[in-house]
């Protein structure tokens, strides 16, 4: 499960950050909020990111909820962290890793 988790946040970051014809529905604007558009990618990856927290252990889980919450405010624009989402892809992504090997 692990593994299926880590290649589909993978793809989610991939068609973030690619242009590509086959992935444009996902960047359709579903509703603003503070004047910033929340797309159909947004939502799907939070969804993910709250679906890998739940599988995370404990003090891990707590620092990737806190990520997750400074994304989701700088995401409709109450506070600015840059590089927000990045952080918290790569924290997922190295600990979902770790765990694969069994260190954490």
């Amino acid at each position: 499960m692990l593994q299926i988790l880590l290649v589909l946040l993978v793809l989610l970051w991939l068609t973030g950050n690619l242009s590509l014809p086959i992935v444009l529905p996902t960047h359709i604007v579903l509703f603003y909020i503070n004047s910033r558009p929340i797309t159909l990618w947004n939502v799907i990856a939070l969804f993910v990111i709250i679906w890998i927290i739940g599988l995370l252990p404990s003090p891990l889980r707590q620092i990737a909820a806190i990520l997750a919450v400074l994304w989701v405010l700088s995401l409709i624009g109450i506070i600015v962290v840059a590089g927000s989402s990045g952080v918290l892809l790569t924290l997922l992504v190295v600990v979902i890793v770790l765990k694969l090997f069994g260190i954490v």
